[in-house]
């Protein structure tokens, strides 16, 4: 287990403006436009300030969680039709929806296996990301991450899920590597 920072009173950090992740808020985007379709239900659990799933919320009903109030409150600026809820993700009753996305926050959780096996199932789509074999002096993550996952755990949380994998892509994001998926469930 890596050392973890409180996420809760981080900075807020509007991702697609950074150097560094602007590429993967642009292909979590693009993987996103290829499952959804206008009015699905999208549940985004730690949507920061609305990147990904904000994005698509004037064609899709989507609401995020986010245990960041600032950054919370950044989302709904940013995305007037973004309904944010603020609150600890482990404790987000799964509900079914059409798409859940889990892009960068599954390595900062306690208990990640236990979120994808309650919230995968509830879903026709999973679209996760995280990155792969984290450098332990990696200065992204900012302390922020509690575990590292390679290319078996990635494919387990489909599995974990009841999904399968459909797509994926890997791509470097500064000083490490990220993978992105989406899962259809089985």
């Amino acid at each position: 287990m890596l050392q973890t920072a409180d996420h809760t009173t981080l900075p807020v950090r509007i991702y697609e403006d950074d150097q560094y992740h602007d590429v993967r808020i642009i292909r979590t985007r693009q993987a996103l436009h290829r499952i959804i379709q206008p009015q699905f239900s999208i549940v985004e659990l730690g949507c920061g300030t609305g990147d990904i799933s904000g994005s698509v919320s004037d064609i899709c009903t989507v609401k995020g969680f986010e245990c960041n109030v600032l950054a919370a409150a950044t989302a709904l600026e940013r995305f007037p039709n973004l309904s944010v809820g603020v609150c600890d993700m482990m404790h987000v009753p799964a509900v079914p929806c059409d798409v859940i996305i889990m892009t960068e926050m599954l390595e900062h959780m306690e208990y990640p296996i236990a979120l994808v096996k309650s919230w995968f199932p509830q879903a026709q789509y999973s679209l996760i990301s995280h990155p792969l074999e984290e450098p332990q002096d990696s200065d992204l993550s900012g302390g922020e991450h509690r575990w590292s996952y390679d290319h078996i755990d990635f494919l387990n949380w489909f599995r974990f899920g009841g999904h399968e994998l459909i797509y994926f892509d890997v791509f470097k994001l500064g000083d490490y590597t990220d993978v992105l998926g989406i899962g259809k469930r089985i």
